[in-house]
Parts: structure tokens; C-alpha cells; sequence
């Protein structure tokens, strides 16, 4: 083998060896990511001061590789030793980073002290803590450039963009890999011992490479001091402001694609590896072109414009993102990957082109740096190193300052408006262009800029947060999600620092508090988990004095717990944006904010269990759902050790999981984790697939029923309960599940969910797709159910109180397997749940809300064209319910579908008797009274419609033709149908229904002509 083509063997497997590294430095990135949130938290102050110390560490590292290269001819095994002391670093990562923790304990302040001190220490650990690998691989890409810069016949064609592209092309795939490979299928722990084996393996090709090729002759500095002048400033200048435009990008694209796409690990994986891919890619494209430029500053200036103008372009684009999710849910039917790969081609459709232009900033810029200063590897050390720096600043200003002042909208066009001044101030420095055209070239693109973002309407913030990777099934229809939200009044908006937050008022009056476009909790559906997951562990407690609650929400569940006789509660809360919408909610949570029992302490809710020395009777895990990036950590084995931890003696943990996005596995996992570290326990339900895991810190000593009782009986617990119909001891026992033993028995060989193998995040955004394992995991505990309490309340054969709680369990199990029946299309069996439920406990909750469910599959039936299907429903339903006026009403429907009147005036006569507040139920009655020639009675319902309801237009309307139109002349009113008909037209055109309004017109015409 010849030299050349030994050189070029040499030079291939350094290219390869640089991928790899790159692959590391982002796999790196993520899996540090992961392991520092448990020790300094989840707050956005925390993940900022991880990735702040991580580029800082990158930037220090090419501004002394690129010192570095110009006194050293061992490159590459410089190169080498660098990417051995990074894997041996990461390896030992783990443990390093846990001797943050005594640190951040001592000075962690609680809920007095300032935060501001805390933010800075921490961030000085997470920079410390970083420093040494991120500098060693800052510094191998000036290493690398100078080596192949070196040889002259080669500088062409391998120069610091293809470098560039490599290393960035390989960081792509490595956080690819971290979050849809390594961590899902190894953990934690593994796949760094992975990652490190990858570094190790770089280094070795580096180190043999370097044994074959030998030493490269030192260059001395032959700069040409030009650096000094206004070219090279300007470009540095610039450079520097153009990574802080992109990392603004990034913070704002990731900020809005996780509203529409859902917070998922993989959405963030997803939208990190096509950011960093569009760049490589960009870089790789761009490089031999801009060795053959004559003007490469001029090019950088179009290609820092063209990149603000297509970062503009895509605007109205994400605004259209959330119908395009939609459908793509919808056509993915039940494969998760099928849908991934839908919304990966979405997010390379916002972000490929800008990010493919930022790439492209890079050979331009190091072609225009190298006829500044010849020495390669310090002007590639110094661009990159001043571009990291601006990087830094970009994701703290756009997180911290322009996303909470201006939104995510104009967050974008602040990083284009950014662009274009880069792109001015280069066409102002380059040279062999006349000031005329320079003047012109910066008005243009000013004025185009400028024209488009006027012409771009705002974002629909409704639209936007719909929330479609959660809702798009259930508002399937042909409809659009404007139609879906036509219902829905904004109340409150805001874009945090950690979240954009929301509060909407749906048609029926229910408030339901929006984070980052998922529905997180409502003053309706909601109402029994929240009120239940404060109520249940402190009545378990015989004396609570200091409750912990991780999570304010709606603050529903901090208001019940100021209910009870406590001395101090404790709510931690990460964003302060859900405390100003928690305000909306103040007719729900007895202005829980305003209550002096309360202490609010903002930060990551297990971080604070963590640091904190304080120990509390009671602590509520209130987390969202387990899927949400982040959130799992409150679902694993080590969090539920930190409780224990934190409990005193005799003290009780309360954690909320659902079943209805967590299969089987998952469920079984967090359950055999809890048990675990909490052997005494009970499982309880809130409602149909929300449970309540009860953790005791010691055995659990049985309570007095009677005392039990009478604690309920309190004027304000009373009073709060019942919102929720739980008006004695036996109502909240319905809620119970089954004891320790049983929990031990359905667990037994189940994986135990840890914080390294993160079960339920990676598995969990797959079953927001795929249907849930809802009615298995019910039907597994309902199996279960106890028929003895005596675990939970001191026994006493025969104690009336007890026989009931007893049987109200019972009941609540038929109930909820009614429930599921009924929604898997198993009506016979359903209904004879409900039945048994029935006898057990009319008042079941669970009970009524599967009766509805029922209700809503006959009035299906009726509108499908099959009413004696569901006259059949309505007739068992009847037999459970013979006084609801809902089952009249919807049986009566049925009769007249089937043309039977006589049957169903019968029936709406019933509805009407059993609640004669409801105006349809009068409406019904008068419409079909009047089809069947009587008008008196039509007359007579119409009227009292009209009483209950005054602004119905239609109903205004035909109680006008009815007195026009009767032969009754008892009836019979002109004049009076004139008047109505006048004040229909009215409510009509105020309420905007144009085709009614002429219908009323042609009316009266015909009443007056006559």
C-alpha cells in the first residue's frame, strides 16, 4: 500500500472515529440530562443550568483545542487521550454527580431563603460537575481540523465543514439512539457503560491512527493580524449572534411542537436529532461550495438571511400542525411507531430547512475565518467556541425572558429579526460590493421580513393547545378542532418559564386547567380524584399536623386538605404560571392560595424530598400523567423511598395512578415498587380508572368507625364532601379497594419500576395510542375487593356503619365492571353488573356514571335508526332507575322514533313530573303534544319552556305558531303570536342564527297578510 492511499485509509477511519464521538457527546448529553434531574430536580432552572455547564464546558474546550493544536504535532493522539478521560469520566458519571447532593442538601432553603442563591450554587455544580468531559470534547473538533489541515493535498477535500457535518451527523444519531434505543431497552446505567465502550472504541482507532501516521509538523502562527480589524470581529460578532438565534429556535420550536405533539421523552428526542441533523446535514452540503467562494462573507449574509426568512416561513405552518396531528393520530390507528414516524416528518417539515441553513453558516464562516487567520484549528476553535457562548445566552434568554414576555410566536421572530441584522451587518463588511447595493440588499430583506410578519396572523392559542395527541380520538368526527373548541371560552393564558398554561370554560360551566396543550385537571371530571386524594390518607391519619402535597394544579386538592384541623401545608409547585390559573379555580379550592395554612414552595416536587431535612404526617403525589416527560420519576421505586424518608412516625403516603394510558405491565410495576417500600398499604379508587396507592410508614393501626365518622361530620370536611356525595364512613369505604396482601399477590414477579429502567416513560407515550389495558387492570383488582375492613378500621361484628362500608365495596366492583362492559360493547353483561350494583348501592357513583354511559349508547341507537334496540336498554335502565327523568325522557324518545305517541307522551309526562325544572323535557312533551293535534297541552309546555329558559329563540318561535295555528280558540291568539314571533326574531339576530331569523320574517309577513 502506497502513502496516499495509506493517508486516506488513516483519514476515512478518523472520520468514522469522529462520528462515534459525536455519537457519545450527544448520547452523553441526554443520558446526563436524565441522571442530574433526579439529584437537582425537573424545574426549568435545573435542565437550563445542565445544559448551560454543558456547552460552556464545550466552548472552553474549543477555545484551548484550538490553543492546543497549534503546539502539538501528536494530534491525534492528543485526540485520543481526550476521548479515553471522557469515557472514563462518564463512566464514573453516576456517582460524581450523586456527590452533588450533601451539597445542594445544606444549602437547599425550603420554602424560606432565596431560590436565586440555590439557582446559582446549582448551577455552579452542574457546571463543575460537567466541566472536564464537555472541555475534553469541545477541544477534539480544532484537534481534527488542524491534523487534516496539515496535509496539503487533502485540505481541500476534507475541510472543517465536513469535519463539522460528521461530528454533528453522528451527534444526531446518538441522541436518536439515547432515547429510542439504549435507555428504553437497557436503562439508565447500561446505556452509559454503552456509550462509554463506543468512546473507548473512537479513542483506539484515534490512538492506532496515530501510531500509523505519526507526528504532524507543528505550524507556527502565520496570522495575518486581520483578526484584529473590523472583518474579523464582525464575523465573530456575528457568529456568536447567530447561535444565539439558534438556540432561541430550538427553545421555541420545542416549546410549541411539544404542545402540539404531547411532552413526550420521544417528542424531545425527536425534535433534538432533527435540529442537529438538519445542521450536519446542512454543513456537509454547503462545504465544497464554500471552498470555490470567492466572497464567503457575502454568501453567510444571504445564507443568516435566508435562514430567518425560512424560519418565518414555516410560522403559518406550525399553526396548521395541530389539524395535521390530529389526522395523523387518527390514520395511525393503533401502531405508535406509525405515528412517531408521521410526526417525525412533521417536525422535519418545520425545522429541516431553517436548521439545513444553520449549518450552512459553519464552512462559510470557517472558509472567511481562514483567509482572517491561517491557523485552522485555533479560527475553528475560536468560531465554534464563540458560537457555543452564544448558544448559552440564546436558551437562557428565550426560556427565561423573550417566551414569558412575548409568547412563542414573537420568540421566533425575535431570532429572525436576529438573522437579518447578522445577515446586514456581513453584507456591510464584505467586500466587492457598492454601498448603493448594500443599502438596497438591507431594505429588501427588512421590508420583506417586516411584510410578512404583518401578513402572518397570530397563533390560535386554543387551537394550538388543543391537545391533540390526547383528545384526537375522542373529537374524531369530521369535524375540525375550531368546531371542536366552539364551546370552549378562554379564561386565562400563560407562557412560563416551564410551561404554557391555560384555563378554559367548556358549554356546561366545567373549568379545565390546560399545561402545554394537555388537559391536566377540571372542576367536573376531575373533582373526585382530586378531592379524594386529599380526603382518604388524612382521615386514615388519627392526628395530621403537616401535610406535603407535590403538585397545585387546580388547587382542589389543597383546599380539601385545609379542611381538616392542620397546622401547616406544604405545596410544592415547578411552575408559577399554574399558581396564577389556580386563581380561576377559587369558587372550587376555597382560594387555597389566599389561606394562611398553606405555604407554596416553587420548585421540583421530589427535589424537594430530596433536599429537605423536614418530615411530614401526611404527603399527596399529585403528579400529571406518568407518560409526561419527567413525570415518571414520581413513580419509581427511589421516589417512593425518598417519602418513606421523609414521613414521621406513623406517617402516610397518597400516590394518584391511572390505568386509562398505562398497561398492565407498567401498572404492575409502579404497584410492586410501592409495595416494596411501603409492605403496609391499601390500593383505593377515585373513580373509573384512577387509583390511589396508600402507603403506611408502619403498620397501620385500625380506626374507630364511630370517631371516623364524626371527623367526617365536621362542619367544612362535611361540607366538602359532599360536592362528591360522600356523606358517611360507608360512602368513603366505597372508594376501597383490597389491603397489602392482596397487592402482594397480583404484583408477585412483576418488574419493579426504578429510575433506571424508567418504565413508564418509555412505554407510556405508546399507550395514549394504543388502547389501554383500562378493563383488564380493572377487572384484575375488582377481583380482589375485599369483604373484610378490618385491616383499616377496628372490627366489630354486627356495627351497622361497617356492614355498609362492606357492601357499598361490593357494590362499587359491579359497578365498575358494568362500566367496562358497557364501553366494550358488552350491554347484557354490563347491565347485569349495574343490577347488582344497584341492590349493593343505588347512590354509587360509578354506578351513575355507567348508567349514563348506557343512556348515551341507547340515544346512539335511536339516532342510527335502531329504536327498538334501544327501547330495550331503556327499559332495564328503567328497572334500576324507575324516577330518573333522564330514562323517561330518552324512552320517550325511543316510542316516537318507533311511532308509538301514546307511549311516549306517557313517558315524557314522566320526565316532566320527576323534574319539572328541565325545560327540554317540556319542549319534547309540547312538540309531539302538538303533532298529535293537542294543542293545549303543547301550549301549555311551550309556555313553561319559555319560563325556564327565555332566550330560546326556537322554542319562542313555535310556541307563536302554535297560538297562530290552534282550533282551540282557548288557544288561539293572533296578536300574541305577532308578540312572540317579533321577540324570537330578536333573540334570533342577537345570537347571530341568520336562517332562523328568516324563517321568523316569512312568518310574520304571513301572520300580518293575514
Amino acid at each position: 500500500m502506497d502513502r496516499s492511499e495509506s493517508k486516506i485509509q488513516i483519514k476515512a477511519w478518523m472520520l468514522t472515529a469522529f462520528f462515534l464521538s459525536g455519537f457519545c457527546g450527544l448520547a452523553y448529553e441526554v443520558l446526563a440530562l436524565r441522571i442530574f434531574r433526579v439529584i437537582i430536580g425537573n424545574a426549568s432552572s435545573a435542565v437550563t443550568a445542565v445544559l448551560c455547564a454543558y456547552m460552556s464546558g464545550l466552548a472552553i474546550g474549543s477555545l484551548s483545542g484550538g490553543w492546543v493544536s497549534e503546539r502539538r504535532g501528536d494530534l491525534l493522539r492528543v485526540y485520543s487521550f481526550l476521548l479515553f478521560g471522557t469515557a472514563l469520566y462518564f463512566a464514573a458519571f453516576p456517582f460524581l454527580a450523586g456527590l452533588a447532593l450533601p451539597i445542594c442538601r445544606a444549602a437547599y432553603p425550603d420554602a424560606s431563603g432565596s431560590m436565586y442563591l440555590f439557582n446559582v450554587l446549582r448551577f455552579f455544580i452542574c457546571w463543575l460537575t460537567l466541566l472536564v468531559p464537555c472541555v475534553f470534547m469541545g477541544a477534539t473538533l480544532p484537534l481534527l481540523v488542524r491534523y487534516f489541515a496539515s496535509d496539503p493535498d487533502e485540505r481541500g477535500r476534507c475541510s472543517a465543514g465536513v469535519l463539522y457535518a460528521v461530528n454533528t451527523i453522528g451527534g444526531a444519531a446518538g441522541a436518536f439512539a439515547a432515547g429510542f434505543i439504549l435507555m428504553p431497552q437497557f436503562g439508565v446505567n447500561t446505556s452509559i457503560i454503552i456509550v462509554c465502550i463506543l468512546n473507548v472504541l473512537s479513542g483506539v482507532i484515534a490512538h492506532l491512527s496515530h501510531r500509523a501516521s505519526g507526528d504532524v509538523p507543528i505550524k507556527k502562527s502565520e496570522g495575518t493580524g486581520a483578526f484584529k480589524k473590523n472583518k474579523g470581529l464582525v464575523l465573530i460578532a456575528g457568529y456568536t449572534a447567530a447561535g444565539f438565534a439558534a438556540l432561541v429556535y430550538e427553545v421555541a420550536w420545542t416549546r410549541i411542537l411539544c404542545i402540539i405533539i404531547g411532552s413526550s421523552v420521544y417528542a424531545f428526542s425527536m425534535i433534538l436529532t432533527v435540529f442537529i441533523l438538519g445542521i450536519g446535514l446542512g454543513s456537509i452540503v454547503f462545504t465544497k461550495p464554500a471552498a470555490k467562494l470567492k466572497q464567503p462573507l457575502a454568501a453567510l449574509s444571504i445564507v443568516e438571511i435566508a435562514t430567518g426568512l425560512s424560519a418565518l416561513l414555516v410560522v403559518p405552518l406550525i399553526a396548521a400542525l395541530p389539524e395535521m396531528v390530529k389526522k395523523a393520530i387518527i390514520n395511525a390507528g393503533q401502531s405508535f411507531a406509525v405515528l412517531q414516524a408521521a410526526e417525525f416528518g412533521l417536525i422535519m417539515l418545520v425545522m429541516l430547512v431553517p436548521t439545513l441553513l444553520l449549518g450552512a453558516a459553519f464552512p462559510l464562516a470557517a472558509r472567511h475565518m481562514a483567509e482572517l487567520d491561517s491557523t485552522d484549528g485555533r479560527s475553528v476553535g475560536r468560531l465554534c467556541g464563540m458560537n457555543m457562548l452564544g448558544c448559552i445566552f440564546g436558551s437562557v434568554a428565550a426560556g427565561y425572558l423573550f417566551i414569558p414576555a412575548v409568547g412563542v410566536q414573537h420568540t421566533i421572530y425575535i431570532a429572525v429579526l436576529l438573522n437579518i441584522a447578522i445577515g446586514i451587518a456581513f453584507v456591510f463588511a464584505s467586500d466587492g460590493i457598492s454601498m448603493r447595493k448594500r443599502i438596497i440588499w438591507a431594505l429588501v430583506s427588512v421590508t420583506i421580513v417586516l411584510a410578512v410578519m404583518k401578513g402572518t396572523p397570530g397563533w390560535s392559542r386554543n387551537k394550538m393547545g388543543f391537545g391533540a395527541f390526547v383528545q384526537a380520538r375522542s373529537s374524531a368526527s369530521g369535524k375540525g378542532i375550531d368546531a371542536a373548541l366552539k364551546n370552549q371560552k378562554e379564561l386565562f393564558y400563560k407562557d412560563g418559564v416551564s410551561a404554557s398554561v391555560s384555563v378554559r370554560e367548556t358549554a356546561t360551566g366545567e373549568r379545565v386547567m390546560v399545561i402545554n396543550g394537555k388537559p391536566d385537571a377540571s372542576s367536573v371530571a376531575d373533582l373526585r380524584t382530586q378531592m379524594l386524594s386529599a380526603h382518604i390518607p388524612i382521615l386514615l391519619h388519627e392526628d395530621p399536623q403537616e401535610v406535603l402535597l407535590v403538585g397545585l394544579a387546580t388547587g382542589i386538592s389543597a383546599g380539601s386538605v385545609c379542611t381538616h384541623e392542620i397546622k401547616k401545608l406544604d405545596c410544592v409547585e415547578i411552575s408559577s404560571a399554574v399558581i396564577e390559573a389556580s386563581r380561576y379555580f377559587d369558587e372550587h379550592n376555597y382560594k387555597v392560595v389566599e389561606n394562611p395554612l398553606m405555604q407554596i414552595i416553587m420548585g421540583d416536587g421530589r427535589n424537594h424530598l430530596e433536599l429537605t431535612e423536614k418530615k411530614y404526617d401526611v404527603i399527596i403525589s399529585n403528579p400529571s400523567n406518568p407518560w409526561v416527560s419527567g413525570m415518571s420519576d414520581l413513580f419509581t421505586r427511589e421516589f417512593f423511598k425518598l417519602c418513606r424518608d421523609r414521613l414521621k412516625p406513623n406517617g402516610i403516603l397518597c400516590v394518584w395512578l391511572e390505568s386509562y394510558t398505562v398497561n398492565r405491565e407498567c401498572f404492575l410495576s409502579v404497584a410492586a415498587a410501592f409495595h416494596e417500600i411501603f409492605p403496609e398499604m391499601n390500593l383505593w379508587s377515585s373513580k373509573v380508572s384512577d387509583y390511589l396507592l396508600i402507603g403506611f410508614e408502619r403498620e397501620a393501626k385500625p380506626l374507630d368507625i364511630n370517631a371516623l365518622q364524626k371527623r367526617l361530620a365536621r362542619n367544612a370536611v362535611s361540607k366538602d364532601l359532599k360536592r362528591i356525595d360522600v356523606l358517611s364512613a360507608p360512602d368513603l369505604f366505597g372508594n376501597l379497594i383490597t389491603d397489602s396482601k392482596s397487592v402482594e399477590k397480583i404484583t408477585r414477579g412483576a418488574l419493579v419500576h426504578t429510575d433506571d429502567n424508567g418504565l413508564l416513560e418509555f412505554t407510556g407515550p405508546g399507550n395514549v395510542v394504543r388502547n389501554a389495558d383500562s378493563p383488564i387492570i380493572s377487572m384484575m383488582v375488582n377481583g380482589e375487593r375485599t369483604r373484610d375492613i378490618s385491616f383499616v378500621v377496628e372490627r366489630v361484628p354486627g356495627h351497622p356503619l361497617i356492614i355498609d362500608s362492606v357492601r357499598n365495596i361490593q357494590a362499587r366492583g359491579h359497578a365498575e365492571q358494568g362500566y367496562m362492559s358497557i364501553n366494550m360493547g358488552k350491554i347484557e353483561e354490563g347491565i347485569s353488573d349495574l343490577k347488582s350494583a344497584t341492590a349493593g348501592n343505588r347512590r354509587d357513583p360509578v354506578l351513575q356514571r355507567a348508567i349514563t354511559a348506557l343512556m348515551s349508547r341507547a340515544a346512539v341507537l335511536v339516532n342510527i335508526g335502531r329504536p327498538a334496540d334501544a327501547e330495550a336498554i331503556y327499559k332495564r335502565i328503567l328497572e334500576m332507575k324507575p324516577v330518573d327523568p333522564k330514562v323517561h325522557y330518552g324512552l320517550g324518545f325511543a316510542y316516537a322514533s318507533l311511532k308509538e305517541p301514546e307511549k311516549a307522551l306517557k313517558h315524557y309526562n314522566s320526565a316532566v313530573r320527576f323534574d319539572y325544572r328541565n325545560p327540554y323535557y317540556h319542549v319534547a312533551l309540547a312538540a309531539l303534544a302538538w303533532e298529535q293535534g293537542m294543542s293545549v297541552v303543547a301550549a301549555k309546555h311551550y309556555k313553561m319552556a319559555i319560563i325556564l329558559k327565555p332566550d330560546w329563540p326556537e322554542i319562542v318561535y313555535n310556541l307563536s305558531v302554535v297560538l297562530a295555528s290552534a282550533k282551540e280558540k282557548a288557544v288561539r291568539n293572533e296578536l300574541g303570536a305577532i308578540k312572540l314571533a317579533e321577540r324570537a326574531k330578536a333573540l334570533a339576530e342577537r345570537q347571530g342564527k341568520v336562517k332562523l331569523v328568516e324563517i321568523i320574517k316569512a312568518h310574520i309577513k304571513s301572520l300580518k297578510s293575514n
